[in-house]
Parts: structure tokens; C-alpha cells; sequence
């Protein structure tokens, strides 16, 4: 959710002093749909072990890519060292994904599914988000640009304070700009606020 891939979730931290330890419902809801879903269409634990392997397999592989990256950029090895070390690995692991692949009609087609649908839904979330952020900047009007018009035309001042969240205090926040155009009032004090 961070790093913008997930739609927001609900999460609850279950410890006062423990940081870190948190109950995610709707995770927790999916997992028991998802474990009762196996249970029922594998039946056996033999059945379920080629799905297994694949996913670990696969693990082991996107690890070991993902494993380059850390020691090359964050740990600022030389390309020399980090291709052979790596490769070496990941030669390995490739070859047990090879091997387990066999297995993709007798279940391991589950795992691959499961994480293409992961896919399409980080991939769906990132390009809609991409979508209605580039709306909203191609609608908005900058701050500085509304308080001059607000100067100038002078709209209707009711009392009390009213509060629009923005992710960009440079642009005016679109729910401030919905309450001028179908209330057509300005509040005595208007806060714009702005959480990083």
C-alpha cells in the first residue's frame, strides 16, 4: 500500500508497545477463502505439493533477481563480482523452476494464477491512480491562482473553519472547489492541509 501498488486497507495495530504487529481483516478474510478454496479443490497433500513447489520455486527465483539489485545498487558491488555470484544462484533456482513446471496441470497452474491476478490488480491500481491523477491535475487550478480570483470576486463568507485535505498544497484541493461551485460559499477560515 506504500508504494502505491494495493488499494488502502483497513489496519489495526494490536499492540500498544510491540511495533509492527498488525491484523489487516480483509487479508485475513481473503487468506481463509483462499486456504478453504485449496482445501476443496486439491483434497490430498500430495496434490497440493505440486502446487507448492512451483510457488517456492518461483520464490526462490524472483529473490534471487530481486537479490541483484540489493547487492549491485545498495550494496554498490561491482558488476564483475555480482553477475557470476548471483548467476550462480540464480542458475540454480531457475533449473528447479524448470523442473517443477511439469507439473503445471496436475496443480501448479494455482500458484501461477494466483500471482497473475496479483498482478492485474497492482497493475489496475497503478495505471487508474496514474489515470485520475493526471485528470485531476489537467481540472485543478493552482492556490495562488484561486485566492487571487477569490480576492477579486468576492464569494458569499459563512462562519467557521473548513478543512480540505490535498496531496498537493500547491494545487487547490478539488473538494474546496466542488463547495464553491454548488454551495458558493467561502468559509471565515479555510485551512488547507497537507500530510506527509
Amino acid at each position: 500500500m506504500q508504494l502505491g501498488l494495493l488499494p488502502r486497507l483497513e489496519i489495526q495495530h494490536t499492540s500498544a508497545s510491540t511495533e509492527g504487529q498488525i491484523y489487516v481483516p480483509r487479508v485475513n478474510r481473503t487468506l481463509l477463502i483462499g486456504v478453504l478454496l485449496l482445501v476443496f479443490l486439491f483434497r490430498t497433500s500430495d496434490n497440493l505439493a505440486n502446487a507448492y513447489g512451483i510457488a517456492v520455486t518461483g520464490t526462490m527465483v524472483v529473490d534471487a533477481s530481486l537479490a541483484f539489485f540489493v547487492v549491485w545498487k545498495l550494496w554498490r558491488w561491482p558488476l564483475w563480482l555480482a553477475i557470476p555470484v548471483i548467476g550462480y544462484f540464480l542458475t540454480i533456482d531457475v533449473s528447479f523452476l524448470m523442473a517443477n513446471l511439469i507439473k503445471i496441470f496436475e496443480g501448479a497452474w494455482v500458484p501461477l494464477t494466483m500471482g497473475a491476478l496479483a498482478m492485474v490488480v497492482m497493475w489496475t491500481w497503478v495505471r487508474g491512480t496514474d489515470l485520475l491523477h493526471k485528470k485531476t491535475q489537467r481540472d485543478s487550478i493552482p492556490t495562488a491562482d484561486l485566492i487571487r480570483m477569490l480576492e477579486k470576486s468576492k464569494p458569499h463568507r459563512v462562519a467557521g473553519t473548513a478543512v480540505f485535505l490535498t496531496g498537493d498544497p500547491q494545487v487547490a484541493p478539488s473538494a474546496l472547489m466542488h463547495n464553491l461551485k454548488h454551495n458558493k460559499v467561502v468559509h471565515e477560515r479555510v485551512v488547507i492541509m497537507n500530510i506527509v
